[in-house]
């Protein structure tokens, strides 16, 4: 897993063959400090998380929203209260299966990426 998190943060793809390259512009968020940090002003680990099924949900808006699988995440870095942050899509695939997509959490003050997120979800079954 930490080898994949190397590779993730240097751009590599071969970790995650498969996705296409997405031409989406950064989904841009400005974290609460009330909902989104601890006590120590950290991010919480759940809202990136939280922003990446946001910045989906602003790209794709399903009719039946597709249930997570599994999902990899790759921390870096972090963000200061007032801070803002950048959900960027580098990858994606959606077929008859679901929908799988990497995404880059980037810091908003210098666009240092703080988090690689690989999201696996499956189309609910009717």
């Amino acid at each position: 897993m930490t080898q994949t998190g190397k590779r993730l943060r240097a751009g590599d793809r071969s970790s995650y063959e498969g996705l296409a390259p997405v031409a989406h512009e950064a989904a841009r968020f400005l974290p609460c400090p009330n909902n989104d940090f601890n006590g120590a002003d950290f991010l919480y680990f759940a809202s990136f998380q939280s922003f990446v099924d946001r910045a989906e949900w602003q790209r794709h808006r399903f009719a039946e929203p597709p249930v997570t699988a599994k999902r990899s995440l790759h921390f870096y870095g972090n963000v200061n209260v007032g801070d803002g942050l950048d959900v960027v899509v580098v990858g994606e695939r959606e077929d008859g299966q679901g929908i799988t997509h990497w995404s880059e959490v980037r810091r908003g003050s210098d666009n240092q990426k703080i988090a690689d997120v690989i999201t696996e979800k499956r189309w609910r079954q009717r």
